[in-house]
């Protein structure tokens, strides 16, 4: 399978399961102000990583991070794929801030950022 087509296999599979989480969220929180309206998925992939920042510093630095050295160190062709990968990564934790998670949200974005640390090397990121 081709990355375009791996990537979107990853992307359907979290529109399917982001879809699913306001119901289920809607449950837990009653009284609680409805969530704003989901973006097209064209839009927010081509948005860069940080312009909405989470207000978690750890993820803001990750994303502010990697955004910079995909645009000035990884070459064209595998952007694409990346860039994808962070913003599955960038909803997720959006759904876990918002679902009051957030110590879970700080690990994984630490998490995210160590092994970014490790997979980027090859294109001499400076984190």
């Amino acid at each position: 399978m081709t990355h375009t087509g791996s990537f979107v296999l990853q992307l359907l599979a979290l529109v399917s399961t982001l879809a699913f989480f306001p119901s289920c969220r809607a449950c837990a929180t009653e009284g609680a102000p409805a969530p704003a309206p989901a973006r097209p998925v064209s839009s927010a992939l081509s948005e860069p990583l940080s312009a909405r920042p989470l207000g978690i510093p750890e993820c803001d630095s990750y994303l502010t991070n990697y955004e910079k050295c995909l645009a000035s160190k990884v070459p064209s062709g595998e952007r694409a794929s990346l860039r994808g990968k962070a913003h599955i990564k960038r909803a997720h934790w959006q759904e876990l801030a918002s679902a009051k998670m957030k110590e879970n949200v700080v690990n994984d974005c630490k998490k995210a950022a160590d092994a970014a640390k490790s997979e980027l090397a090859r294109f001499s990121c400076a984190w």
